[in-house]
């Protein structure tokens, strides 16, 4: 098998298990899945039969603000950039690639259709840009006030994900998505400042 680092590693076996679907898995059979695919690299230092579930969870949570996986009640489940990586490396580790570009297409014009109905965002393009409020960075990075900035972090690099994939089709309308975003950022970045 290719040298992964760990994060990939976990990513790997997250998709192996949702089976290239955003599918909710429980944290615990995760951590327990990735020891068994990979016991050389998540077992305690003298003591390889059991699992290091401290760097089991370390290395999970780092997948949150690359915006591969949300974690929440203790369920894990890919993100569209971490199906998209996910497919990545199982095409590297196994040669074969799993058919999911038409789900992501799908996902991608839903959020597109639910963004496009912001009233933040058509304020946004009006140019009525002190009637945006804090209500429409909530909605448009799908966040809270509740929401823990690592899981925000997530959430940013989801949208730059979505830009991306929309610039294939659309530059116009990923360009306007860009403005929209870092217009939020810079205007409520004092929204999550601890």
């Amino acid at each position: 098998m290719k040298k992964l680092p760990k994060k990939e590693k976990i990513l790997y076996t997250l998709f192996l298990m949702s089976e290239g679907k955003k599918k909710p898995l429980k944290y615990e059979d995760v951590l327990v899945r990735a020891y068994e695919d990979f016991p050389e690299d998540f077992h305690f230092k003298n003591y390889p039969q059991y699992p290091d579930t401290d760097t089991l969870r370390r290395e999970l949570y780092w997948l949150i603000p690359a915006g591969f996986v949300r974690v929440s009640n203790r369920k894990c489940i890919l993100t569209d950039s971490g199906l998209e990586k996910g497919n990545d490396l199982m095409l590297l580790l196994k040669g074969k690639k799993l058919e999911i570009t038409t789900q992501q297409e799908i996902q991608v014009e839903k959020e597109v259709a639910r963004i496009l109905q912001l009233q933040g965002f058509q304020m946004f393009l009006q140019k009525k840009y002190n009637n945006v409020i804090d209500r429409d960075y909530y909605e448009f990075f799908n966040v809270s006030v509740r929401t823990r900035s690592v899981e925000i972090e997530g959430s940013f690099q989801h949208v730059k994900f979505l830009v991306d994939k929309i610039a294939m089709t659309n530059k116009s309308l990923a360009k306007k998505l860009k403005s929209y975003s870092q217009f939020l950022i810079d205007k409520f970045s004092n929204l999550f400042k601890d």
